[in-house]
């Protein structure tokens, strides 16, 4: 066998070496990847969601050990979508306080029943519950090829379906606290007293304070 001279052998250790830098390792940086599916529950108990807002049985299994005051009188929207994994689809069916949840004033929860029969096997639906806007907490279900229940995805749980007026039904049954729901504030002037002053009050009309009393006539700025 003809030996290579040492500095010919070492060009050519070299340009082996060059060539294997320059090819591909993995995709270009400027490529993006499908984003990863995305299931979970969030409330009080799970996921760090808001600390006032509780999925509550038979939606979940197990106590759910809540301390703070029900709030009974917030105007609550339930929605349910058909959930992609990355977003909502298309919105299936959607709840109100005047139409469909019903107030439990003894159980202290909010509760409406999802038709059942609007879901198909295999999919995904995303239930989320606002309230002045704000987003309060989500669960992630599918219904299952069991034709009795529907599964809790994050948690690996299965929800029961129930019978109500000869229709199958989902509960969706949740707790709101005090606190929960972020309120905002609304400024005026008001001349009640016999001198134009300027009051603030939460925007559901609780929590009135005068921040100018004093005998100059004050307005609501601009």
């Amino acid at each position: 066998m003809r030996r290579l001279p040492p500095l010919r052998l070492l060009a050519c250790l070299a340009l082996v070496s060059c060539m294997q830098a320059d090819l591909p390792t993995g995709p270009p940086s400027d490529t993006l990847l499908p984003e990863a599916p995305d299931f979970e529950i969030r409330d009080a108990n799970n996921n760090g969601g808001n600390e006032h807002f509780y999925w509550v049985p038979p939606t979940v299994g197990g106590p759910v050990n809540a301390t703070g005051i029900f709030e009974s009188a917030v105007n609550a929207v339930l929605e349910v979508c058909e959930w992609s994994g990355t977003e909502c689809l298309v919105t299936v069916s959607e709840f109100t306080v005047a139409d469909g949840i019903i107030v439990n004033l003894v159980d202290e929860r909010y509760e409406a029943d999802f038709d059942a029969s609007l879901a198909e096997a295999g999919k995904t639906y995303r239930a989320e519950v606002f309230a002045r806007g704000q987003s309060l907490g989500l669960i992630d279900i599918q219904r299952s090829e069991s034709p009795n229940e529907f599964h809790d995805i994050s948690r690996d749980e299965y929800i029961p379906i129930q019978t109500k007026a000869n229709k199958k039904v989902v509960p969706l049954y949740f707790r709101i606290e005090e606190g929960a729901v972020e309120k905002g504030l609304i400024a005026f002037h008001s001349d009640r007293t016999g001198n134009l002053d300027v009051y603030i009050v939460d925007d559901d009309g609780q929590n009135e304070i005068n921040l100018t009393n004093d005998p100059a006539r004050d307005a609501v700025p601009a």
